[in-house]
């Protein structure tokens, strides 16, 4: 014991520069106070034969709170720029590929709001004063002004506007007034807001409007038709305030009068709308063929256009709802037209509420804030659809509103649609790049920059739509499929017919490869031909499925339109018959949906030209099947040769080879004509769309005598087509 003793206390003297105090103490040494050196077990663990352990808890490093501290803010400025990008480029891709594009392209891009085209930076603005005066204000610091009247009603003045001005200039002399003291001998408050006082309508129109409504039974079934049906993902009205109007309609019907006659068009609106879906509740809709609903909803309509003047004059969010109603009424039966006009009224009467821009203030109720919001972005995405799809300019650019987004949030799940707000906001971005796909097609001067924005647009959508896709099979999400697939068809339609693929060369085989080699525009023309073909299948199933087509949902009928002239105008550039059982399914979805006798006789023209068209698709020689015939081919001899020479020559002719006699008469005069033929086309002349016809008969057959208003049967097709937007109706006799 006594060595042991004496072994421990003989240490080994360790001089003081020998000694390192460690920078953390063990558990042992921090607890008996001991000073603590030399690593891992620490020197007077090692000597005393003892446990040595360190706790798991470190002393923080101010090295690494503070790298954490900055990480930190980079994530939050990132994730700031994100919403600025995400809000003033909705069109640009976040990822780092993209955006390591658009700043390496920075000084060759221009246009603010452009895909990759990152808006201009305002100069600081020059004061007029210097800054040390109080009164220094930039003449850019002006803000629109948002004044609400009442709960449906509020007064809008943007920036640099009269009234702005006027307020400026109120604002000064109160300002001077209160510092000089000087006592007014009266004073007199300025209104804020002043409107015309509302006109009174005739009370009879009132009358008659309440007498036009059904039993509240059928009212109440048509509302809930409209809300079923006819919203799809789009915000029209609350289901709650309809059902609240009709009681108070049915109950107090005696004692209304002219501050009612806004709300009253609103839910007859609601009524004919509903009326044009209401087959889709008939047991035995696939069978029935009568357009008795829709002499319904016209007289509903009927009722609200008289009292039109009223609904404008009003200019309350009422009124919005109302013209969106009458254009979401008229889309099935003048998409370009009347529809078109009433989206534009009713987005006139958002602007003038001020709906298009964010709130310059508190905003006290966030349910009507949310309302407005989404009844704004619902406007503007029908308007601005039908605006591209039928040729209108649109009635708002991009870079005037600045509205929030729609509010994915528990605290509006009152609101009507809240279900499928997250396919409401995908059909808003879709819009946006529409609208950025379009504004690319407007610039001309430079073809080629032109293909080359479409095909980096177009991808960055089919990026951003290959994560958000629905995969539901509800009608909402086969909508939202539809206008994904009208858009792709809207960007390669064009290039359709700029080439003719399938029509044989007259070199033969002396054809150059750059003839044959893909167009800029090729990947265009297969996404859209893809996207028609898509459209029709969704169409076929929406068709023999439980749900049905409908007859006045305008995206349905427009996308299986629209696919049918896309795979017509292919197959007429291809001459092939690759197509036939897709457009045979699309035709019987048009005749679904167009089959009441009170139906658009545009429509009915319309399939009309396809059934005839399809009809002359059967004499189109496939690619695959042609073989010319070249100097150097060596016939066959005896019986097998003359029967193979017959066979190719009846394939060529599309005669049936199956014919046993040819009146010779009749082979003399169909080679004198098509002698007359080639005499008259000659050799260098373009058939036809590749196409000839041995008798003028069958081209009006082709394109049907009544298409045109204008007495040019093709006329139609062509326009339709998009092959002669430019050329004046004098010339093309």
């Amino acid at each position: 014991m006594a060595d042991r003793t004496s072994r421990i206390t003989k240490r080994r003297s360790v001089g003081p520069l020998e000694r390192q105090r460690a920078v953390r103490a063990c558990a042992e040494c921090r607890r008996l106070k001991e000073k603590c050196e030399d690593g891992m077990p620490c020197r007077r663990c090692r000597d005393l034969r003892r446990h040595c352990e360190y706790s798991t808890t470190a002393v923080p490093d101010r090295a690494s709170a503070a790298q954490a501290d900055w990480l930190k803010t980079l994530v939050e400025r990132a994730k700031y720029m994100e919403a600025l990008l995400q809000h003033h480029l909705p069109a640009l891709s976040l990822t780092t590929e993209s955006l390591k594009r658009a700043a390496e392209n920075l000084s060759e891009l221009a246009g603010p709001g452009d895909l990759g085209r990152p808006p201009e930076i305002p100069e600081t603005p020059v004061l007029l004063e210097s800054a040390g005066s109080p009164a220094a204000e930039s003449p850019l610091d002006e803000v629109c002004t948002i004044d609400v009247i009442n709960d449906d009603v509020a007064h809008y003045s943007g920036e640099l506007s009269h009234w702005n001005f006027s307020m400026r200039i109120k604002r000064n002399i109160d300002t001077l007034m209160a510092s000089s003291q000087v006592p007014l001998d009266r004073q007199e408050r300025v209104p804020e807001f002043i409107r015309v006082a509302e006109p009174q309508p005739d009370t009879t129109l009132m009358a008659d409007l309440l007498r036009a409504l059904p039993p509240r039974p059928v009212a109440g079934f048509l509302a809930h038709v409209f809300f079923a049906h006819a919203t799809s993902f789009y915000f029209y009205l609350d289901q709650q305030w309809v059902m609240s109007t009709l009681d108070g309609l049915y109950q107090n019907a005696p004692h209304h009068d002219s501050k009612h006659i806004v709300p009253a068009c609103a839910v007859t609106m609601v009524l004919a709308v509903g009326a044009q879906y209401a087959h889709l509740e008939s047991p035995d809709r696939d069978q029935a063929n009568t357009s008795w609903e829709l002499e319904i909803g016209s007289t509903f309509y009927s009722q609200v256009s008289r009292l039109l003047a009223e609904i404008i004059h009003s200019g309350s969010l009422v009124s919005v709802q109302v013209c969106l109603l009458l254009g979401l009424y008229c889309l099935p039966l003048d998409a370009s037209g009347l529809g078109y006009i009433y989206l534009n009224l009713s987005m006139k009467l958002a602007i003038q509420n001020g709906m298009h821009r964010k709130p310059v203030s508190v905003v006290p109720d966030a349910v009507k804030e949310e309302m407005r919001c989404r009844l704004w972005w619902t406007v503007y995405c029908l308007e601005r659809k039908i605006a591209m799809f039928h040729g209108r300019p649109s009635a708002i650019s991009r870079s005037n509103f600045d509205a929030n987004l729609p509010t994915e949030s528990a605290r509006f799940s009152s609101l009507s649609g809240s279900a499928h707000i997250s396919t409401f906001l995908d059909a808003i971005q879709l819009t946006k790049y529409a609208d950025t796909l379009q504004r690319d097609f407007s610039q001309r001067s430079d073809a080629g920059r032109v293909i080359g924005n479409l095909q980096q647009t177009k991808a960055d959508c089919a990026q951003w739509w290959s994560s958000r896709r629905p995969t539901g099979s509800s009608r909402v999400a086969l909508h939202a499929r539809l206008e994904y697939c009208l858009l792709d068809m809207f960007v390669g339609r064009p290039f359709i017919l700029t080439e003719k693929t399938g029509e044989p060369s007259s070199r033969g085989e002396g054809a150059s490869a750059q003839e044959r080699r893909p167009r800029p525009w090729s990947s265009l023309i297969q996404d859209c031909v893809s996207a028609a073909i898509d459209a029709i299948n969704i169409c076929h199933i929406m068709r023999t499925g439980s749900m049905g087509l409908t007859r006045s949902a305008y995206v349905e009928y427009s996308s299986c339109r629209a696919a049918m002239l896309v795979l017509l105008a292919y197959s007429i550039r291809d001459k092939t018959k690759e197509h036939g059982a897709v457009l045979q399914r699309g035709l019987d979805a048009l005749r679904d949906m167009a089959h009441s006798g009170d139906s658009a006789r545009s429509e009915v023209q319309l399939i009309e030209m396809l059934e005839a068209a399809l009809q002359h698709m059967n004499a189109f020689t496939s690619p695959a099947q042609y073989t010319p015939q070249t100097p150097q081919m060596v016939p066959e001899e005896g019986y097998e040769g003359f029967m193979s020479w017959y066979r190719n020559r009846a394939a060529t002719s599309g005669t049936n080879p199956q014919a046993t006699s040819v009146a010779g008469q009749a082979s003399a005069g169909s080679a004198s004509a098509q002698e007359d033929q080639s005499t008259v086309i000659g050799d260098g002349d373009e058939l036809f769309f590749g196409q000839a016809f041995s008798h003028p008969d069958q081209v009006s057959a082709f394109f049907g005598t009544s298409y045109g208003e204008d007495g040019i049967p093709e006329r139609g097709l062509m326009d339709s087509l998009g092959l002669m937007s430019d050329v004046p109706y004098s010339q093309i006799r």
